[in-house]
């Protein structure tokens, strides 16, 4: 069996190995020179890319929270990385595991259409051009689109807009802010880049307008224990709570920090309703005037813009869009993958229900609030047993329903189509498709301290490899070293005179205590029905 897998990023390169795990033949087709995908770090755009980093880029979750299930990243890496640790960690993963011989680098994939006998076959035809070389057609008994959720830049519509004389660009194109000093500089959006360039640019610029047409939640990376945040909420016990209890606590680990509304950050709904920007900065950066929120925009003029409050700049330099992206799937008819989220119909975000053949996947076609790799990773493992046969999905009535569900569930959720939540829902319930979903029961009886680790303590995503296909023996010692993994990497200073105390309680230790009080509370209250 031989599968085609479109793109060499992270999607692509668990793609990769998960065919290898089930016994697929992998045929990856990169566009650029090198693996990495949006990692990949460039000056200027390449020819057709989409979503691009910028100098100050910092991921948004940690590291023990966006590692390979079956590769955590080395414990000298900061909890929370730059772009080229992760971009390190990605081709060291690709060596580890051997992936690199199997994608075809410099390789552009132009077409992918079902074969003139895929009712009987279920294969595909995939058309690609190598640099430098002819065409090429190709069929595939399978393909995993991994080319990525964000390929064409989304720059939203103004009056005026087009008569603006100032710069205008997409954080696509935007790489650090050497060249606005001085200058007046306008950013919209409100997600994780949006703060991150107003915060970037109020370093160089006279002043930054940051604008946001229903404000947004800002949740620093390290929480007031100096665990990542991340680490606290992705956790399973949390998730299993009434989504009115998730909801406040998601507030509240917001809240902590400032107060959004003194800052005009707040937002019109709750944390899971609205906009969420990791950062770290822009509360110091509004306290010293450097960043000015400011409402939606009614218009521009020629040299200015004026918002919906009334309020004017006149003399704006330059517009940075912070606005996101539209789905590009263009080598695809959109009659099987659609290219907008109103329409898009794909049964658990992976694969389109209509076709009578379950032998195409789309990998990474999701935001989540946490760590994205574990997610793709298991999309992955799950395509390539559906690909084998090994496991079955339900019928074109039953996918609809649920694919119909979810969108609605986002729509009243923010008020416009997207895809975005929490990611340990979504991964349980993909990982209970594979076989792979712990059982809290069956640790318990075997080892009770893991079994705390994995109900009560972080997500990991090594937990998915503690059971059930391709286990691997390496994950529990990676669940319980994870704490000291994050310590290890910041704690580079040591006192030479420790204070006096009684004992040092860690968050293991307490997340042992509360599992144990837990579970005696759990038998008390059956004692008492009983």
């Amino acid at each position: 069996m031989k599968a085609a897998i479109i793109g060499g990023g992270i999607s692509g390169l668990v793609a990769i190995k998960a065919c290898l795990e089930e016994g697929i033949e992998p045929h990856c087709f990169e566009r650029y020179g090198q693996l990495g995908g949006v990692w990949v770090y460039d000056e200027n755009l390449r020819p057709g890319q989409g979503s691009a980093i910028y100098d100050s880029l910092t991921t948004n979750s940690s590291k023990v929270m966006m590692a390979f299930s079956d590769y955590p990243m080395p414990h000298d890496i900061p909890p929370y990385p730059r772009y080229p640790h992760v971009l390190k960690y990605v081709q060291d993963y690709a060596a580890h595991f051997d992936l690199e011989k199997h994608i075809q680098y410099k390789t552009s994939v132009l077409r992918v259409e079902p074969t003139a006998d895929f009712e009987t076959t279920g294969q595909w035809s995939v058309r690609t051009r190598t640099e430098g070389c002819e065409e090429k057609a190709g069929v595939y008994d399978a393909v995993f689109v991994c080319s990525g959720l964000y390929k064409q830049p989304h720059i939203p519509q103004y009056p005026g807009l087009d008569e603006f004389q100032g710069q205008k660009m997409h954080t696509n194109e935007f790489r650090n802010a050497d060249s606005f000093g001085g200058k007046t500089v306008l950013v919209m959006g409100a997600s994780h880049s949006a703060g991150d360039a107003a915060a970037d640019l109020s370093r160089r610029a006279r002043v930054v307008h940051l604008t946001m047409r229903h404000g947004c939640w800002v949740v620093r990376r390290m929480a007031k224990d100096s665990t990542p945040i991340d680490m606290m909420v992705n956790r399973r016990i949390i998730q299993l709570a009434p989504k009115p209890i998730v909801e406040r606590i998601a507030n509240a680990k917001a809240s902590v920090n400032f107060d959004h509304d003194k800052l005009g950050l707040r937002a019109e709904a709750g944390l899971l309703h609205s906009e969420v920007m990791v950062n770290d900065e822009i509360g110091d950066r509004i306290m010293c005037g450097a960043v000015q929120c400011r409402p939606g925009v009614k218009r521009f003029t020629r040299t200015g813009v004026e918002f919906v409050d009334g309020y004017k700049i006149d003399n704006l330099d330059a517009v940075v869009f912070a606005t996101g992206y539209e789905l590009g799937f263009d080598f695809i008819d959109r009659s099987i993958i659609q290219d907008s989220f109103a329409d898009l119909d794909l049964y658990m975000h992976v694969f389109p229900p209509k076709l009578k053949h379950h032998t195409l996947a789309v990998i990474g076609c999701v935001t989540t609030l946490g760590g994205q790799p574990p997610v793709f990773e298991l999309q992955t493992r799950w395509a390539a047993r559906v690909f084998k046969g090994l496991v079955p999905l339900p019928d074109v009535d039953t996918m609809m329903a649920d694919i119909k569900r979810r969108r609605d569930i986002f729509y009243q959720t923010f008020g416009k189509h997207r895809i975005f939540f929490p990611p340990v829902p979504y991964q349980e319930e993909v990982a209970e498709m594979i076989g792979v979903k712990p059982r809290f029961t069956e640790l318990l009886l075997t080892n009770p301290r893991l079994a705390f680790q994995v109900l009560f303590g972080p997500c990991y995503p090594a937990s998915y490899r503690l059971r059930g296909p391709h286990s691997w023996k390496g994950a529990k010692k990676v669940i319980e070293e994870s704490w000291d993994s994050v310590v290890h990497a910041t704690k580079t200073r040591v006192p030479m005179k420790q204070p006096k105390q009684g004992g040092v309680v860690t968050a293991d230790t307490t997340l042992l205590r509360v599992g144990l009080a837990a579970v005696m509370i759990f038998v008390a209250v059956c004692a008492f029905i009983v």
